[in-house]
């Protein structure tokens, strides 16, 4: 769990205290002053363009693993982090995610980038501007212990980004600086489920959709939203479900019991070009249609399965169910009889 605090119009995170146990005695560390950067000098600062032998290495990543979880900042639950790259020539720099251990993923709460040469310093990297600052600045710019005016609650991170929820609503908040980047305005944010860097969004009962830049991707007028691939969202209206692009731009129109997204045609590099065929539901059978809502496979079957429907094979869109019998469908509606996965021509 973490709390944040609300001063002056900008957010600023509060390290929750936790105690950390001492392995051999089960005493508490004692209290020692932080400074800008923790940690003696490394006894070898590897420089970015020199190879780094294996033992010097895992030195150099236990100390930054040390001295990052060590940050006043870093004190919250199931903390951990990750070196995702090492010093090269052109970026001479470690970079670290850090975070929290979540039971379904790695939440992201800050990035760092640790410089072993020519002096060791760590800094905070904020993905959001595209930009670094010392611990110092960044602290500077963003007080850890200030009046409090009001708490929230952080539900999840992405990158630096936070899902904050307060009074029952919820926004999102540059980690690293503090910024309101989406007011706290939405009954929901569906953060699990996060796509080209938008998200699902509720606002007084309408779903929508937002970017990590606070914009309005998709109105908050339809009764539900559900992605589908290639940018597209399934929408409900009045019962009725189609198919909506950013900018509210209608792909197929709201006139189907269900929708499953576009599949089955690939370019040359087996990258998926939008178009294919799409299952859609009338009347408890499903048929198939292209990208002009055009009914190109009959209302005649009883099943799609989702889990198979679009597999990247050569040509085949779905899996169907017909009186109890299975096909696989091709790009053309034909269908494979023997119910076995078999290629089909293009």
């Amino acid at each position: 769990m973490f709390m944040w605090k609300l001063k002056k119009n900008r957010y600023v995170i509060v390290a929750a205290a936790i105690a950390i146990l001492l392995a051999s005695c089960g005493q508490r560390q004692p209290k020692t002053p932080v400074s800008d950067n923790v940690g003696a000098p490394l006894a070898v600062a590897p420089l970015a363009d020199t190879p780094i032998p294996q033992q010097i290495n895992n030195e150099v990543n236990d100390a930054i693993t040390k001295d990052i979880l060590s940050l006043p900042e870093m004190q919250f639950p199931n903390a951990a982090i990750m070196i995702v790259d090492e010093p090269t020539a052109d970026q001479p720099f470690f970079t670290v995610k850090a975070g929290s251990n979540m039971d379904d993923h790695f939440a992201t709460s800050f990035w760092f980038r640790v410089y072993t040469a020519p002096d060791y310093e760590i800094r905070i990297y904020d993905v959001v501007s595209d930009s670094e600052m010392t611990l110092a600045e960044w602290r500077n710019s963003n007080p850890v212990y200030d009046e409090v005016w009001e708490d929230f609650e952080v539900l999840d991170f992405h990158e630096n980004i936070a899902f904050a929820k307060s009074n029952g609503k919820t926004g999102i908040i540059n980690s690293v600086s503090g910024e309101v980047i989406a007011p706290l305005i939405y009954d929901k944010l569906d953060f699990y489920r996060v796509h080209s860097d938008r998200l699902m969004a509720v606002k007084e009962g309408k779903y929508g959709s937002i970017d990590f830049t606070g914009h309005t991707v998709l109105s908050f007028v339809y009764d539900t939203l559900q992605y589908r691939i290639n940018d597209d969202w399934a929408f409900c209206m009045d019962g009725k479900w189609g198919l909506v692009a950013p900018g509210d731009k209608i792909v197929i129109p709201a006139e189907y019991d269900d929708i499953c997204e576009f599949k089955g045609d690939y370019d040359a590099d087996n990258n998926f070009t939008g178009d294919g065929l799409a299952a859609v539901k009338r009347d408890g059978k499903w048929g198939f249609i292209n990208r002009d809502n055009e009914l190109v496979v009959p209302f005649k079957y009883d099943t799609v399965d989702q889990d198979m429907f679009g597999i990247a094979y050569e040509g085949e869109v779905a899996f169907v169910e017909r009186n109890g019998e299975h096909f696989w469908i091709d790009k053309d509606g034909k269908e494979n009889p023997h119910g076995d996965h078999v290629h089909f021509e293009n």
